[in-house]
């Protein structure tokens, strides 16, 4: 993913936290053409045994639905809920991504 992780290659524990991390930097910035890509790439190396640092992973979550793939933000905004349910940000996006899927029915009962 960049020249540091080529020249010093870390376990794939680390691809996650590495990918959520630069996700999270580019969108705090407003740059979410640049998050994308980074988003995409933690949750390909998410496994089911990987920390969890929901902060980053809201960033992820809303780089894919401003991506236009309300699908995929979908489920992982659902994945947050069910960790912590009480999660507004997850919540609001979960409502707008079911909005963009055309769920409106679903997203009135929801939201």
């Amino acid at each position: 993913m960049s020249s540091v992780a080529a020249a010093a290659p870390m376990p794939s524990f680390f691809d996650e936290i590495i990918a959520s991390i630069n996700c999270a930097v580019r969108a705090a910035n407003g740059q979410w053409d640049a998050a994308i890509p980074f988003a995409q790439a933690a949750l390909a190396a998410r496994g089911p045994a990987q920390l969890r640092h929901a902060t980053s992973r809201w960033w992820q979550t809303e780089s894919l639905l401003r991506a236009g793939d309300p699908a995929g933000a979908l489920e992982q905004f659902q994945k947050e809920l069910a960790h912590h349910g009480k999660d507004v940000r997850a919540l609001k996006g979960a409502c707008a991504a079911l909005g963009r899927l055309g769920r409106v029915s679903d997203a009135a009962r929801v939201c």
